[in-house]
């Protein structure tokens, strides 16, 4: 085991056009984690400081460790991986709730609630519930804009797709995947393991770039103007890869959670296949660049040009106004942390800690 160079860090809960989607599910998936620790308490409790002093500990005996952030304050942490002893901490509570399928075997929950001063808690009970209740009324209006932002990018996705050259992208995957992962089928087919690397923030469109640094020496960038191109290579290539036997890390877009692949990770062979556009450009010093207009018809798309960029740009501000409601939710959730802090005894979240990490030294 040596150090990590560079830190590893994504999402796994974004605000998208369908309100929050986690998929924090996956770190207490049997087929994956031995041992998941799910924190129950209330905001302000400490439980983001509990996870990065368990990320420390772990790096400090080098080992690779994944720092997964929220997606509402982009400076805590959601959960910590730690892939060679398959053991997570993670924050059980909404807007990622995680009950336990296999409590014991393999998630175990740590409540923080012996923490509390309930009296203290008691007396500010109407500011909190308002608090709360507020909170959830700032992020249904986040969500109605990027609702609306995730419509326009969708029909410039489906306008451009009316002009790719099918035979040509089909030609372009099989040909790539054929040089980086061979032809042939493995015994046992790869795991996926699916995440966000951006996501939007009170921050505006927060992308943890570096991370791909740490995992890929060589990538492929998509340059794809419309959407229209590079996640479906993304797609094509994931499944070759998964079919070669190769474990994949999969970033999906937070405005298309399910359908849009940006991202597509295979760290067996250091490589990468990357979507770039305005969002997003990594930059690798070993990288091919392939154009969407490798594979459009860009003189009959001219005729849309117009409403392309219309929509384009009508989208950016969308997603600006959906930032500024998450960072009025932020503003909001830092005044609840704030009975929270007031109500909590430290001391015993940090006797706590010490207890699960004494299994590991």
């Amino acid at each position: 085991m040596g150090t990590c160079e560079k830190q590893i860090s994504y999402f796994m809960g974004s605000n998208t056009p369908v309100g929050f989607i986690s998929r924090f599910s996956q770190l207490v998936d049997p087929r994956m984690i031995s041992t998941a620790y799910v924190l129950k308490a209330g905001p302000g409790t400490g439980k983001s400081s509990l996870m990065r002093r368990f990320a420390d500990f772990f790096e400090q005996k080098g080992y690779e460790v994944h720092r997964i952030y929220c997606s509402s304050d982009i400076q805590s942490l959601d959960a910590v991986f730690v892939p060679e002893l398959a053991v997570a901490i993670l924050d059980g509570t909404p807007p990622h709730v995680i009950e336990p399928a296999y409590p014991g075997a393999v998630e175990q929950v740590v409540s923080l609630f012996d923490s509390f001063d309930i009296d203290k808690l008691k007396a500010h009970r109407e500011e909190i519930i308002a608090c709360f209740k507020e909170n959830k009324a700032l992020h249904a209006k986040a969500t109605l804009f990027i609702s609306a932002a995730g419509s326009l990018l969708g029909d410039n996705l489906r306008t451009a797709q009316e002009y790719v050259n099918r035979e040509k992208l089909s030609r372009f995957c099989e040909k790539t995947a054929a040089a980086e992962f061979g032809r042939k089928s493995a015994a046992r087919p790869g795991a996926e393991y699916d995440v966000f690397f951006s996501a939007i923030t009170a921050q505006g469109v927060t992308f943890h770039g570096d991370t791909l640094h740490r995992f890929c020496k060589r990538a492929y960038l998509f340059e794809d103007r419309y959407g229209c191109v590079g996640g479906e290579i993304l797609r094509s290539l994931r499944d070759s890869a998964v079919r070669a036997g190769h474990a994949v890390i999969c970033g999906f877009c937070p405005t298309a959670p399910f359908e849009k692949m940006e991202q597509l990770v295979v760290p067996e062979l250091q490589l990468g296949f990357f979507v770039a556009n305005k969002f997003h450009t990594p930059e690798f010093s070993d990288q091919k660049v392939v154009h969407d207009r490798r594979f459009l018809d860009e003189q009959r798309l001219k005729e849309h040009r117009a409403k392309l960029r219309f929509n384009r740009r009508a989208a950016e501000e969308l997603l600006k106004e959906a930032s500024g409601f998450i960072a009025d939710a932020k503003v909001n959730h830092d005044k609840l942390e704030s009975y929270y802090t007031a109500a909590v005894n430290f001391e015993k979240t940090d006797e706590i800690l010490e207890k699960l990490l004494d299994a590991y030294r």
